[in-house]
Formats: structure tokens, sequence, C-alpha cells
């Protein structure tokens, strides 16, 4: 699997050219890889770790929290190929209606799409991660396992709602693609390669290059035609708004909204 190259020792040119420019080899990063592999397009991966988990460059996650308690950042998420899927459960769920609607009280507007406009990447997720699609819905699932539908709470009551969140069998992504990706020809993955800069044109019109540095001191750019973040939530907030050298408030931040809007689960702790 030649495609996989750790940036440590790579001795070829640090001036790198593609088509498509992946940023982070996660659940998101892997799923891009694994469609574009075989396709026309020169692709280049850059992933922060190895193959392993690797104690200086997982503590590149380190950080402070304030305000509202959050796990350790050290330990939540993990920094190598694979990304956070090598602890992941493989819990699996859709966003409701209301995820994508404004909250014109604090000055929030709507999503410009919805789960309708979703739904045909939805189905191909869900067998990418080999999940029967009516899993999802409640109805069905139901009745698959045997029960009556019009048993629901929500049937009953519009303050509740049935939503069923089914678990993938392919939880590692890492070990499940990790051989069709490294044997498709238009791929290259530059694992040990940290994502340190997204740098704009002058005019701050799109992407000319990322900055990548290895923790050896290695540097290297990637000039490519489309250019995507899959770090993670808080990797790509704090990417887009440490790039400020063009536009001041970081990339995308013209409302002040980037890294504002964290999601994560309702966690309600309870004793006797």
């Amino acid at each position: 699997m030649s495609n996989y190259i750790d940036a440590r020792t790579y001795d070829g040119s640090t001036d790198l050219e593609a088509d498509i420019c992946v940023a982070g080899a996660g659940a998101s990063g892997i799923t891009l890889a694994r469609e574009l592999s075989g396709a026309k397009y020169e692709v280049v991966v850059l992933e922060s770790g190895g193959f392993s988990l690797e104690g200086d460059t997982q503590f590149l996650y380190h950080g402070t929290n304030s305000g509202i308690r959050y796990f350790d950042l050290t330990a939540a998420r993990l920094r190598y190929f694979g990304g956070t899927t090598n602890h992941w459960s493989g819990f699996c769920g859709f966003n409701s209606e209301l995820d994508y609607a404004g909250r014109p009280a604090i000055g929030l507007p709507s999503w410009p799409i919805n789960h309708k406009d979703l739904e045909i990447y939805l189905r191909r997720a869900a067998i990418s991660l080999g999940i029967n699609f009516d899993k999802f819905d409640p109805a069905k699932h139901l009745a698959s396992a045997g029960f009556d539908p019009v048993l629901m709470l929500d049937r009953a009551t519009n303050a509740f709602y049935t939503r069923p969140s089914p678990f993938s069998p392919k939880r590692r992504l890492a070990q499940v693609f990790k051989e069709t990706i490294g044997s498709a020809e238009n791929l290259r993955v530059f694992l040990n390669l940290n994502l340190t800069h997204v740098q704009m044109t002058d005019d701050g019109s799109r992407v000319d290059h990322f900055v990548a540095k290895t923790l050896t001191g290695k540097t290297v750019m990637v000039r490519s035609k489309v250019f995507i973040l899959a770090c993670h939530a808080i990797e790509n907030a704090r990417m887009l708004l440490l790039s400020n050298d063009v536009h001041k408030a970081g990339i995308g931040n013209s409302s002040d909204q980037v890294g504002r809007n964290f999601m994560e689960h309702i966690h309600i702790s309870k004793g006797s």
C-alpha cells in the first residue's frame, strides 16, 4: 500500500499539487477518499497522525475548557488515521428538522438546506456503514421488530417524537477501508503531517494553498483546485479562525459565527 507516505521521512518535493486536497483522515476524510478512489482526479489526503496513537501528536488537541464543562480535549477525539472512529461505538442518527431551522431570537438564520436535500447522501452513508436505511424510520423499525407503530408515543402527543439510532457494524473505518484507499492509484495519503494554515489569495476570494508541517520541522505546501477541511468540529473552526492573515476575523467568519455553534449530545447526570 504505497499510497501511504510518512511525511517525516518523505524525500520528495515539499511542493505538492493535486486536483483535490483533503485535510483529515477521520470519518469524513476516509469517506471522501474512498468515494474518490479510482476517479480521474489526483487526490492528496493530509493526516496528522500515523496508523496508531502517539502521545506527541495526540497532545496537539490539548486545550483549556471554559464555560460549560466538557470532556478532556486530549481524550475526546483521536488524532491518527481513522480519527475518532477508532473508539466510536457505531451509534448513528439523523438530525431533526428543527436542527435546520433558524433561531431569530438569537440572530441565527435557518440553514439553506434541509433533511430532504440531504436524504440521497444519507442513504449512501447508510450503505457505506452497513445500515439498513429503513431502520432510521421509527414506524418501519418497530414493525420489523414485531411491534405495532400505533403504540409510538408521538402518535398520541406532539410533545415527543421517536428517533431510532441504529449501530453501524463498520465502526473502525481505518480497518475497513485502509486497503481500498491504499491501493487506489489516484490517491496519496501523507501521514504525520499537520495542517497549520489555510492560505487565501490576496483578494480573499479563494484558497490558494494549504501549509502543513511535521512535528520534526518539515514544511509542506499543497496547491489544489479543491480544498476540503475534514478535521472535526473544533479543529475545522480553529483552523479557519487562525488563518486570519487575509480575512482578519478568520475565514468565513464575517458574521462572527465560526466556532460559536458547537453541536454535542445532551448529557444529564442523575443519582439516587
